[in-house]
């Protein structure tokens, strides 16, 4: 019977409803969810059938990398690892695909949703994941300010130097929603991470206040202002220091 209406589409979504999520029993109908997948793939149906099949676990691993990679499929995929019941192994599935299977709104909202609570996917976001995914976990509140902080720390150490002109943006999406949370990832990253100065001082806005947030960021400027990066860097950190860091008169 279970066979019968997931081989239907308009009954898949029915029956996927019905499943308990995690079942261990779900692992005799992968392929039956993974093949109701695809036909439900333009449907608003396909919610439940991609929530189980993230539910499975290691047995449906191949299956969900299949629809991650497929384009028609991807976003339907990634709602259903987002979701509650999703297993480990989904999580990792998603973390481990190519990056252009990734490459959807509801994929990159996935990571940061997860990382919410998973300090595995937090460590992907900071170390290996695209810096557009940095940028969403920046601005999306599902992700908590005292996590990015973490994942700021980590990222600004542990980055290549190469990969840091693409942080710039994502960085400032961090500041400007998690001043008192990121003060001291750019002070720290000031003081100790020269090679950081480029990027952390075109993440400030100097004239954006961030509610005088940034205090120890601001005691530290000097260092930039005075010291030997380029002119350009030395007068965005000048900027700051006369009008992020005034004294509200």
């Amino acid at each position: 019977m279970l066979h019968s209406a997931l081989a239907d589409p308009k009954s898949a979504d029915l029956a996927a409803s019905a499943m308990e999520r995690q079942d261990p029993q779900l692992v005799w109908f992968v392929g039956d969810l993974e093949a109701s997948l695809v036909r439900l793939s333009a449907s608003a149906q396909n919610v439940n059938v991609s929530g189980v099949l993230a539910s499975i676990g290691a047995p449906a691993r191949p299956a969900i990398e299949r629809r991650l990679v497929d384009a028609s499929t991807r976003s339907a995929m990634c709602r259903g690892i987002a979701s509650k019941d999703a297993a480990q192994d989904a999580h990792k599935a998603l973390l481990a695909a190519p990056e252009q299977a990734r490459d959807s709104p509801m994929c990159v909202a996935a990571v940061v949703r997860i990382a919410a609570d998973d300090d595995m996917a937090l460590g992907w976001i900071a170390d290996e994941g695209e810096p557009g995914i940095l940028g969403a976990a920046g601005k999306d509140d599902a992700l908590p300010c005292a996590r990015l902080h973490v994942a700021w720390t980590k990222a600004l150490a542990n980055r290549a130097k190469a990969q840091y002109t693409a942080l710039a943006v994502p960085l400032g999406y961090a500041v400007k929603r998690c001043p008192a949370e990121m003060d001291g990832v750019l002070a720290d990253a000031i003081v100790h991470l020269p090679a950081t100065h480029t990027v952390v001082v075109d993440a400030i806005d100097p004239y954006d206040r961030y509610g005088e947030a940034l205090r120890a960021t601001c005691g530290t400027l000097h260092v930039v202002a005075r010291g030997r990066d380029s002119a350009r860097v030395r007068e965005r950190a000048d900027d700051a220091l006369m009008h992020s860091c005034k004294a509200p008169e």
